[in-house]
């Protein structure tokens, strides 16, 4: 009779056990259908265990024409708990996901369709417009075949602040290894060009790819290495002429050390005002190479100047110091102190930094000991912070500064 029931009981929790699989299973495909990017997604096996991780065997991931972009022999999934699993479907219906989740590819390939797609977007069919010269664009697809990796990320959703925070490893013994650590918020699953990048960084070392692509490129062109860092770093002149860039002489240095002899790429971003993805879209190049935020590194050298033109605020502040230059237009600028800035909002104002710079704009608002000022940059309209604690001196329009004393009158009558 007990084994009876016994039986009975391990029937039934292996009944429990498919049908909780089987709701995860479809709560995943759900989840995936969802992506902004349409994909498949198909594998042999799906396991859980009752610390929440979810373990898939023999995953692909397949394109609209059902064309292999990526697998992978095993991926795992951590989620924070067991119970986390049966909150998968908010993942979908309420971009809610667990505050961590951590997940692991093994022995993991980019297939040649993906790469394919990879390659259409970096080529043209000409190959005049390209930074690749045509005879090595062949070579570079044959390099791109099925390229293997290992993939470790987690992810830290932080709601009340609307934020989350990756941290991505991916190494890859053909390719190279990459790191990226980055702050997304604003966060808005369902509208990705809304969301607001924060600070990031990406490194890659070990270049085996480009480092064995450079290689043929040279021997396909029978030049030296030498040769073609010259020939590549001519074709990347063209290239950012379109976008009437030029190059710095530090930066065309260091760009043709590190076709030489590639060893490492670091881009740093950490913006002073957060931009959304639609914003940086519509910032001209220049304009990104401009900003002090971005660092970018080659070979462990970063250069002090990327591009060779003035950048804004300094062009700006030549146009009003030439506006300005006369002594009556001088006069037209008086001093004001701290207590007084909430009393000048809307006026036009110049910062006198302690580094020597002038920023002109208008007062938008005073909060936290920044000052907030409206200004003309990228094209379009941006209120940028400064800290009190770089203020040098603040000098107010006096047409403004004599419309502030009248209204303070005003209200004491």
């Amino acid at each position: 009779m007990i084994s009876k029931i016994v039986r009975y009981m391990i029937f039934i929790i292996i009944l429990a056990y498919l049908g909780i699989l089987w709701q995860i299973r479809s709560q995943l495909n759900d989840v995936i259908a969802e992506l902004p990017t349409p994909i498949i997604l198909d594998y042999n096996w799906l396991w859980i265990d009752f610390n929440g991780l979810i373990q898939i065997s023999n995953v692909k991931l397949l394109d609209q024409r059902h064309r292999h972009l990526i697998s992978a022999d095993k991926l795992d999934l951590k989620l924070p708990s067991f119970w986390s699993l049966f909150k998968i479907h908010e993942w979908k219906d309420y971009y809610y996901f667990p505050k961590t989740l951590k997940l692991t590819a093994s022995n993991a390939q980019l297939n040649s369709a993906f790469t394919q797609k990879i390659e259409n977007y970096l080529f043209d069919s000409s190959g005049q417009n390209s930074l690749i010269p045509q005879p090595c664009q062949n070579l570079f697809k044959q390099v791109s075949e099925n390229i293997s990796f290992q993939l470790n990320s987690n992810f830290q959703f932080n709601y009340s602040n609307a934020e989350m925070l990756v941290d991505l490893s991916l190494r890859s013994d053909s390719v190279f290894n990459l790191k990226l650590n980055s702050k997304l918020s604003h966060l808005n699953i369902s509208e990705p060009k809304y969301i607001y990048i924060g600070p990031f960084t990406l490194f890659i070392d070990q270049p085996v790819w480009i480092e064995s692509w450079l290689s043929n490129c040279a021997n396909t062109y029978q030049i030296s290495r030498a040769g073609l860092a010259t020939l590549l770093s001519e074709r990347l002149d063209q290239s950012v002429d379109l976008y009437k860039i030029k190059f710095s002489d530090q930066m065309h240095k260091l760009l043709h050390q590190f076709f030489a002899t590639p060893n490492s790429i670091t881009i740093s971003y950490h913006p002073t005002i957060l931009k959304s993805i639609s914003q940086i879209r519509k910032i001209p190049i220049k304009h990104i190479l401009a900003e002090p935020d971005l660092v970018i590194t080659l070979n462990q050298t970063t250069p002090t100047q990327y591009i060779e033109q003035l950048d804004y605020y300094r062009l700006l502040s030549a146009q009003y110091d030439k506006k300005f230059s006369n002594s009556s237009l001088d006069r037209s600028f008086l001093p004001i102190t701290v207590d007084a800035i909430t009393s000048h909002i809307g006026a036009n104002i110049i910062l006198r930094l302690k580094d020597g710079r002038k920023i002109y704009g208008t007062i938008n608002q005073f909060a936290e000991n920044k000052i907030y000022l409206n200004q003309f940059i990228y094209q379009g309209r941006s209120i940028l912070p400064y800290q009190i604690g770089q203020v040098e001196s603040i000098e107010v329009y006096h047409s403004n500064l004599s419309q502030a004393t009248d209204s303070t009158q005003q209200n004491e009558n």
